[in-house]
């Protein structure tokens, strides 16, 4: 747009000239050329002065004021197009002003939405690194517990006895197992023990193991998430059975002959 507007300067000078050089040839041929037309002889002069300076004052006067006023228009053009001109070189150099300020505002807005990315990124990392340290203390606090399923209590009060029941006569457990508490979680007539040691747990679990009974069901107690991985990771740990492979759940991994897998590392397969 600036080089627009300085062509057009360009122009108005140019026309000027023209204008300019115009007149001045007028001028040249009303006064003659003195070489080339010195005018009539002295003689002659005399005699035709008086008969022609009227009408000559009369022509050049009036083709001198023609001149003077298209002169005077084009002069009131060229002061028009100047007064144009400065207007747009300050329209041109407000809009420069005003796109310097613009690109000021997005390099602004980009350097805030990069440091909020950071700061995201860090809050992110943050809330994962939070979310770790929660799943831990919750699989820590149910170490001791088991989910028995298949067994009838109308209440949590009858849990316990039942429960006991279940351990020393189903499971042939002879020694005495704590139970620090047992209640119902579901419809489904799944029971939450919680036991006072690990020692007791490990006994009733490999109890469970021998039994092999498809009535009851004895398991470690999961959170939410672990069970959901355990979950995707039993068809896998069939499959490698099906092939003549020796494979358990520990935990969220799978082992199969020896080597720990990941639900991650399956998928990725």
């Amino acid at each position: 747009m600036v080089d627009g507007l300085f062509s057009r300067a360009g122009m108005i000078q140019i026309k000027s000239k023209f204008i300019m050089a115009f007149v001045l040839m007028l001028l040249i041929l009303i006064c003659g050329d003195v070489e080339m037309n010195p005018g009539p002889s002295r003689r002659t002069q005399k005699s035709t002065i008086h008969e022609d300076t009227g009408a000559n004052e009369v022509s050049s006067e009036t083709t001198m004021m023609e001149i003077l006023k298209r002169v005077e228009r084009e002069l009131g053009e060229v002061k028009s197009n100047v007064v144009q001109l400065s207007s747009l070189q300050g329209v041109g150099t407000s809009l420069a002003q005003t796109v310097s300020s613009l690109h000021t505002d997005i390099q602004s807005l980009n350097s805030s939405n990069q440091t909020r990315d950071e700061e995201n990124s860090s809050l992110k990392e943050s809330v994962e690194n939070l979310e770790r340290k929660l799943e831990s203390i919750e699989n820590e606090a149910r170490q001791k517990n088991l989910v028995i399923n298949g067994l009838k209590a109308r209440n949590n009060e009858e849990c316990e006895k039942v429960v006991e029941a279940f351990i020393y006569e189903k499971l042939n457990v002879s020694e005495q197992v704590d139970i620090e508490k047992a209640y119902l979680v579901n419809k489904k007539q799944t029971i939450i023990v919680k036991l006072w040691n690990l020692r007791d747990k490990n006994r009733i679990i490999q109890a469970a193991k021998n039994m092999r009974s498809e009535e009851f069901h004895v398991s470690c107690d999961y959170s939410f998430k672990v069970r959901q991985i355990r979950k995707k990771l039993i068809p896998y740990m069939l499959r490698a059975r099906e092939s003549g492979k020796k494979a358990s759940l520990k935990f969220d991994r799978l082992i199969i002959d020896g080597e720990l897998f990941t639900l991650d590392d399956l998928d990725s397969e």
